[in-house]
C-alpha cells in the first residue's frame, strides 16, 4: 500500500512520527496525524484543516495534557502505530479507490480518518464544533477543484511493450500527480519532453519474426525516439536496476542522437529519490 503513497503523504507520515516523539507518546495515533497535516505545507488536506480554523499550535496546545509515557523513559527510536491509526490507514486506500484515484495523498489520509469516525483526531476535530459531514465534503472539494499546473511539464513516457510495462506504468503513476510538476500525455504530438524507459534487453528485444525491435522503423520505439529527436524535445534515459546506457553501436543510424540524452538511474530501493532526480532533469534543473 505505501508504495501509492505521493511523496507529501509519506512526508506527512514521517511527520505524523515526529510529533509522537515530541509529545513523548509510545504510538503513533490518529492525533499525530491530524497534527502532521495541518502542519503540512499546501495541498488539499491542509487547505481544508486551515479554512475550519485549526491550527497546529492550538492542537499541539490540546494535547499537551495526555502528559508523557507511563514509565517516563525515552521514547524509541521506532514508533509503532496504533491499531486505529493503522484502519485509518487501510481506509485511506479505500478511499483512494472510492474517488478512483490511483494514488494516495493527503486528501485521503484526512478522509480516512473522518471516515474512522473514532480517534482522538476526530474528538478534536468535533470540539472544535465542525460537522466531519461537511468537512469531507470539503476535503473531496478542495482535491477534485485542484486545477493541473498550467506550468507542469507534458511528458511522454516510451518503452517496449511487453518488457518494461510496469516501471514505465510506475513512472507515469508517480509523475501524473497533483503535487508533482509535471503531466503525463499518452499522445507524443502533445509532449514537451520524453522519457525512454531502458530496461533488460531494451537493445536486443525482437518481434514475432526475429527482427531487433529498435530496426524496424514502424517500431512505436524506433518512431517516438525518432520523433523525439527530429523535434528538438528534452529526451531523458531511465536506466532501471543497473542497465547500463545504450551506445551508438547499439541503435540504429536515426536514433544514435539518443546517447547524448541525459541518464537517470531508477533503483528500486531509491526509486522515489531517483524520480525527483528525473523530474529535475525533464524540467531543466540538471
Amino acid at each position: 500500500m505505501f508504495e501509492l503513497f505521493t511523496d507529501r503523504s509519506r512526508q506527512v507520515i514521517a511527520r505524523a512520527q515526529d510529533q509522537a516523539r515530541a509529545l513523548d507518546h509510545p504510538a503513533i495515533g490518529t492525533e499525530h496525524l491530524l497534527l502532521a497535516l495541518v502542519a503540512e505545507d499546501g495541498g488539499p488536506a491542509a487547505r481544508a484543516l486551515t479554512s475550519i480554523g485549526l491550527t497546529h499550535r492550538d492542537l499541539v496546545h490540546r494535547l499537551g495534557g495526555t502528559g508523557p509515557r507511563p514509565d517516563g523513559g525515552p521514547v524509541a527510536s521506532h514508533i509503532p502505530f496504533t491499531p486505529r491509526m493503522k484502519r485509518v490507514l487501510e481506509l485511506s486506500l479505500r478511499e483512494s479507490k472510492r474517488l478512483a484515484d490511483r494514488y494516495i495523498g493527503t486528501e485521503h489520509l484526512l478522509l480516512g480518518l473522518i471516515r474512522e469516525g473514532e480517534g482522538r483526531a476526530v474528538g478534536l476535530i468535533g470540539d472544535s464544533g465542525v460537522d466531519l459531514g461537511a468537512l469531507a465534503e470539503l476535503v473531496v472539494r478542495s482535491s477534485t477543484s485542484e486545477e493541473p499546473d498550467a506550468a507542469a511539464t507534458r511528458v511522454h513516457v516510451v518503452r517496449h511493450a511487453g518488457l518494461d510495462d510496469h516501471v514505465a506504468g510506475r513512472i507515469a503513476d508517480r509523475l501524473d500527480l497533483r503535487d508533482r510538476p509535471t503531466a503525463v500525455v499518452a499522445d507524443l504530438d502533445a509532449a514537451e519532453a520524453v522519457i525512454v524507459v531502458v530496461g533488460k534487453d531494451w537493445t536486443t528485444a525482437a518481434d514475432a519474426d526475429g527482427r531487433t525491435r529498435l530496426a524496424r522503423v514502424d517500431d512505436p520505439v524506433h518512431v517516438a525516439i525518432d520523433t523525439a529527436l527530429r523535434r528538438g524535445l528534452r529526451t531523458v534515459v531511465a536506466l532501471v536496476d543497473d542497465q547500463r546506457a545504450p551506445a551508438a553501436d547499439d541503435l540504429p543510424e536515426p536514433l544514435r542522437g539518443l546517447v547524448s540524452a541525459p541518464v537517470v538511474e531508477l533503483r528500486y530501493e531509491t526509486f522515489h529519490d531517483n524520480l525527483d532526480a528525473l523530474i529535475d532533469v525533464l524540467r531543466g534543473r540538471r
